[in-house]
């Protein structure tokens, strides 16, 4: 298929170094498309998403979806496809997102250790402030080691 949608004079496609046509022995940028050219964009996407500790693939696709940009695509009216993948929206979800909920958590865990530590009877709070502290730290960096709940 030629298409030529920006009207760069090229047709669209993934520029890839490969082989050239006819002459194996030399080598050449040509443009590609089609799901030989899209799924190994996707699977490297998913591959991001899965290394930040995402392993159940039902959720790792929703966060594909989530991510991808739908604007200007006609083919998503007739059914094809999620729109078109976008790397840096998918991480940032996968991990901005997950790392502000982890972060929270650590925050009401240290807050519930502050409450209760300051019913113990003789406790100041010069003695709570490096509890708090390294608990802070503790929590929340040390919360990768849980389960996801996915």
């Amino acid at each position: 298929m030629n298409v030529d949608q920006n009207g760069d004079g090229y047709k669209d496609g993934v520029l890839q170094n490969t082989i050239k046509i006819r002459n194996p022995e030399e080598e050449d940028y040509l443009l590609f498309q089609g799901t030989s050219m899209a799924s190994p964009h996707v699977a490297g996407v998913a591959a991001l998403i899965v290394s930040l500790g995402y392993n159940n693939p039902s959720v790792v696709e929703a966060i594909l979806k989530k991510s991808a940009r739908k604007e200007g695509l006609g083919d998503l009216k007739r059914g094809y496809g999620a729109g078109i993948l976008d790397a840096e929206k998918a991480v940032h979800i996968a991990g901005f997102v997950d790392g502000f909920v982890k972060l929270i958590l650590a925050l009401m865990m240290m807050l519930f250790l502050l409450h209760t530590m300051r019913g113990i009877p003789g406790t100041s709070y010069a003695i709570i402030s490096p509890f708090f502290l390294s608990g802070l730290i503790v929590g929340s960096c040390g919360l990768f080691f849980l389960p996801r709940w996915d």
